[in-house]
């Protein structure tokens, strides 16, 4: 897969001018990155905090032979791609994936996962990283909630690099995402190496609220949650919150 990259200093969304893109025929591998978002936004439509010239926000557009059931897989096979990026830049920190789409380190999130697909079947990942941020950035509450890579590491980063780095990450992990056409290759990672994986949390599904202990994460993507009223459950969608010890 060859790049094709787009820049822009501002737009409200690099996903909605990427799906503008894909509609006029562009190829998999195009590429929209921006210095600033006005309207970014993560999952369930929240939105997501991008000042000027401090952080990675970028999409990719890719066309994978697969049904569109599995396209919600690739934000965990993004997700360690960026976990294993952070870990280039970091090599003392541990990042964890947090199903289904975002990276923690030290409890707070550093990036973010979007996964949409156009009209036409094609898939459109977008990325969020926070590199450059300092503490003031963030409101009051997100300071408790969030970090950056250079809060972590105490100083700046060149953006461009690690989003090549990223791309680097994930070229590969997709290619062997799309040869087994599941996340097989990716399970025990995504076992060993998640947040949540033997810790109690309760799961927002729609109007429902599920308690128990995450077991891992099936091949096919699926959160497997033992319950609190028995047995181990798939879940292919929801909001982890997790619950406090004891």
């Amino acid at each position: 897969m060859k790049f094709r990259r787009f820049y822009f200093e501002s737009l409200d969304s690099t996903n909605v001018r990427l799906a503008k893109l894909a509609s006029e025929g562009a190829e998999e591998g195009t590429l929209v990155i921006a210095a600033e978002q006005t309207a970014g936004r993560g999952r369930r439509g929240r939105p997501w905090l991008s000042p000027p010239g401090k952080n990675i926000y970028a999409s990719l557009l890719l066309h994978p032979d697969v049904s569109l059931l599995f396209v919600p897989q690739l934000a965990l096979v993004a997700g360690l791609a960026l976990k294993d990026t952070i870990q280039i830049y970091l090599p003392n920190h541990e990042p964890s994936v947090k199903w289904p789409n975002d990276i923690l380190l030290n409890g707070r999130k550093l990036s973010g996962i979007l996964c949409e697909t156009t009209k036409t079947g094609q898939v459109i990942l977008g990325i969020g990283v926070n590199v450059n941020m300092v503490a003031s950035d963030f409101d009051t509450d997100l300071q408790k909630k969030a970090t950056s890579l250079l809060i972590e590491a105490g100083h700046d980063f060149d953006t461009s690099e690690v989003l090549d780095a990223f791309l680097n990450v994930f070229k590969r992990l997709y290619a062997e995402w799309l040869q087994a056409g599941s996340l097989e290759p990716f399970v025990d990672r995504l076992h060993d190496e998640s947040l949540l994986t033997g810790r109690r949390v309760e799961l927002n599904v729609g109007n429902r609220k599920v308690s128990g202990i995450v077991r891992g994460v099936a091949k096919t993507g699926e959160l497997l949650l033992e319950s609190d009223d028995g047995g181990i459950k798939a879940f292919s969608s929801g909001e982890a919150r997790l619950l406090p010890v004891g």
